[in-house]
């Protein structure tokens, strides 16, 4: 069973650039920051505190960042490649 054998909703194309935004933000949002938490500060009782609070903010500018620069990689990368 697939995820497309299932009646979800679809999202219109035009909507694709901020889904794409959104969901590549907070993966690389997440991941990151609970690294860098992790090496700053250890795995301790606080961890997953300082971890949510190192994500929000980090994710406050990456959702923006990804948005605007997106559409100037997807052009940089379609111009050097075949």
């Amino acid at each position: 069973m697939t995820i497309t054998d299932h009646a979800l909703p679809r999202l219109p194309r035009r909507y694709g650039p901020i889904v794409f935004a959104l969901v590549m933000s907070t993966l690389i949002c997440a991941v990151t920051s609970s690294m860098i938490v992790a090496i700053n500060t250890g795995f301790d009782a606080g961890y997953v505190e300082r971890w949510l609070r190192s994500y929000v903010m980090a994710w406050a500018f990456a959702f923006p960042t990804v948005v605007l620069l997106a559409p100037h990689v997807r052009r940089l990368i379609d111009s050097v490649s075949e």
